[in-house]
């Protein structure tokens, strides 16, 4: 399956997927990026400017991420999982479901 607006998953012939990855928007907060968004994007950790990294990506993922595709199609600028109104999710609908917060001990 491949994202058509970013070439940014590929699955071979063996079932075994690619993601490509292009850049980290990773949420801050608005106080804390220079452009008062809440997410920054920057290039990947380890990476210079515009250098992408593929890693692989296991058979059941790819089913998933392919049958979500199919079903959601992609989002605007590329987005595999977007907010209801085609942004960003909020950071918070990343948290695990019916997680408990963590005790002080």
């Amino acid at each position: 399956m491949l994202n058509k607006t970013t070439q940014e998953l590929e699955e071979p012939a063996d079932a075994w997927g690619e993601i490509h990855l292009s850049e980290a928007r990773p949420f801050a907060g608005a106080a804390w990026t220079d452009d008062g968004t809440a997410r920054e994007q920057r290039a990947l950790k380890h990476r210079a400017e515009g250098e992408g990294r593929t890693v692989p990506c296991e058979p059941a993922l790819t089913r998933i991420l392919r049958r979500h595709l199919a079903d959601f199609g992609d989002g605007p600028h590329g987005l595999l999982f977007y907010g209801v109104r085609g942004g960003d999710l909020p950071a918070i609908t990343s948290g695990v479901p019916g997680a408990k917060p963590a005790r002080a001990s």
